[in-house]
């Protein structure tokens, strides 16, 4: 098959065979490409040292004799008596053989003798067509008959009809179908032809696709108006957001406007004055030279007036305490009194009446620490002065 698409050496003579001095005309089948770059690669490897490795290819023809597969199919048909071998095509083309014995021959000679020609054809003298072979396969295993159309409706006992349609002169030439459809029989439908069943489906694809595209621009077009809805809600909740925003800012600045222009007023200068005066100074801790700086030169501060309140303030604080303790020990005393003085009645001893005034009073002025009522007094004041003290206590 490295020859098959050779071009023959004569125009005239397509039947003239080859050489093995042809070797490099020849064209192979596609199929057999990668055979041919062997055989090339084989030639090459030969080339690198011409004294240590020799090659050659040998091209041999068909084989037979030992049961090669090439002619297989042939033989086991003819061996099972089939009515009929196939034959590829018109069969004239011609196929080089050779016996498989001839071939081992053949390489057994390369072998001792080395000739000096690389490319060997081994094929035998005959020149058969492809016809030839299966008809000598025939004779030989089965009938040799050739099988024409004519034999297979003679045998199937179908007839030929002569019918001349020079002689039927109607317009649709109805006698002549009447007399075919009474030979052939009513005419029926098998189903679709190739064509038909090609020409449905591509129109069944050409549906499909357009019920496909109509599909996806439905989708887009659904997408694309919910894109859009939400871009315009999303616009107006930015808008509606914008103005709240504004609103709150509004307010805002609204409620702090007094508070900037007190700042402004009041603050801002005698902080500047402050922050220039400690850069001046540069005190240790400037932060409480600031301090004092801002409540020293405050213009609606006047240090002298709130140390005066602040006096006053703690002052009647003391006043206070001091009025609740001096309450707090005379009801102490009467009750001291109340509970220790006897009742005189008549007859009683003037002595141990004044006896028992003198411890009385004794008691009642010497005002012991032990007094229950004296300490809870004291605790009382202390906790009322440390809840109402002012940083100025401390």
């Amino acid at each position: 098959m490295t020859w098959a698409k050779t071009k023959p050496l004569d125009p005239d003579d397509p039947d003239s065979p080859f050489t093995e001095d042809d070797y490099r005309r020849r064209r192979p089948h596609p199929h057999f490409q990668e055979h041919l770059n062997c055989e090339k690669t084989t030639f090459a490897l030969g080339k690198t040292n011409k004294k240590k490795f020799k090659t050659y290819v040998i091209a041999a023809g068909a084989t037979f004799g030992k049961g090669e597969d090439i002619f297989h199919s042939w033989m086991k048909q003819a061996w099972h008596n089939e009515k009929e071998l196939t034959i590829f095509g018109r069969g004239n083309n011609v196929v080089p053989t050779i016996h498989i014995l001839d071939l081992a021959q053949v390489v057994q000679c390369v072998f001792d003798t080395r000739p000096t020609t690389r490319y060997i054809l081994a094929v035998d003298g005959l020149s058969n067509t492809q016809r030839e072979i299966v008809k000598a396969i025939s004779s030989e295993l089965s009938t040799g008959q050739d099988v024409t159309v004519l034999n297979f409706f003679d045998e199937l006992e179908v007839h030929p009809l002569l019918v001349d349609v020079t002689k039927d002169e109607s317009e649709g030439m109805e006698d002549t179908c009447r007399l075919l459809q009474k030979r052939l029989g009513a005419p029926r439908n098998y189903g679709l032809t190739k064509e038909e069943a090609e020409e449905k489906r591509q129109r069944q694809e050409a549906e499909r696709l357009e019920q496909e595209r109509q599909a996806r621009e439905e989708a887009e077009r659904c997408a694309r108006e919910e894109m859009d809805s939400r871009r315009r809600e999303q616009m107006v909740w930015m808008e509606r957001l914008t103005e709240v925003k504004r609103q709150e800012l509004e307010a805002l600045e609204a409620r702090s406007l007094p508070l900037r222009s007190y700042l402004m007023k009041h603050v801002i200068p005698t902080l500047t004055q402050g922050l220039l005066e400690c850069a001046k100074v540069k005190p240790e801790d400037p932060v409480d030279y600031l301090a004092e700086y801002l409540f020293t030169n405050n213009p609606q501060t006047n240090l002298v007036e709130w140390e005066e309140l602040q006096k006053s303030k703690l002052e009647a604080k003391e006043a206070a305490r001091k009025q609740m303790m001096d309450n707090w020990l005379a009801e102490d005393t009467v009750e001291h009194v109340g509970r220790e003085a006897p009742v005189a009645e008549g007859g009683t001893e003037p002595e141990a009446s004044e006896h028992t005034s003198a411890n009385t009073s004794h008691e009642t002025v010497d005002a012991s620490p032990k007094s229950m009522r004296y300490w809870q007094c004291v605790f009382s004041l202390t906790v009322f002065s440390r809840a109402n003290r002012c940083p100025s206590d401390l």
